[in-house]
């Protein structure tokens, strides 16, 4: 049975893994592989070894793709091996390392800096309420986007958000003080 699994079965058993723990990246894991089936096409896993996973990586570097975004393409690959050989699907997992010297986010927006961006940004008072209230909070995107009012105790001014909206799947608490109190009392 080993010799016939390909890549759609190794996307099946991570889209499987993925539905079981409830994680919400899945649209990030087909856009992902997407480069990667298309790379190795109708290959069996068994002919995926690791000198042909590094020749993917030299031609997705090749093409200018950064190297973060040609080992998120491996880690996802390599997590499908892992999955099947753990269900005793495959015998081997490539060994492969990740590419060296991603471009890793670093520094920050100071205030001042931040400042002068909220002031020349073009858009409603309710748009420029949000960008603080993320740049204040240190909250993703998605969850200033889902936040809702049965979240936010007035009472007590803070902002419970549930596991289920937390990208790490803990809950978290946030304290609405200063400019963070100002925004939702505004809003």
């Amino acid at each position: 049975a080993e010799k016939k699994l390909d890549l759609e079965d190794l996307e099946q058993k991570l889209k499987a893994d993925y539905i079981r723990h409830g994680r919400k990246s899945w649209k990030t894991v087909t856009h992902c592989l997407k480069p990667v089936k298309a790379y190795f096409g109708y290959d069996r896993l068994l002919a995926i070894t690791a000198s042909r996973i590094e020749a993917y990586q030299d031609s997705r570097l090749t093409k200018g793709k950064a190297r973060a975004t040609v080992n998120r393409e491996i880690t996802y690959l390599l997590h499908g091996f892992r999955l099947l050989l753990k269900a005793h699907e495959i015998s081997y997992v490539p060994q492969v390392k990740l590419l060296e010297g991603e471009n890793v986010r670093e520094g920050f927006t100071n205030r001042p800096e931040f400042e002068d961006l909220v002031s020349n940004m073009k858009g409603s008072d309710v748009t420029k309420d949000i960008v603080r209230f993320l740049y204040c909070s240190a909250w993703r995107l998605g969850e200033g986007k889902n936040l809702e009012w049965n979240k936010v105790d007035l009472h007590d001014w803070v902002i419970r958000l549930p596991r289920k909206n937390s990208k790490n799947k803990r809950p978290r608490t946030l304290v609405l003080v200063d400019e963070l109190r100002e925004i939702i009392q505004r809003r």
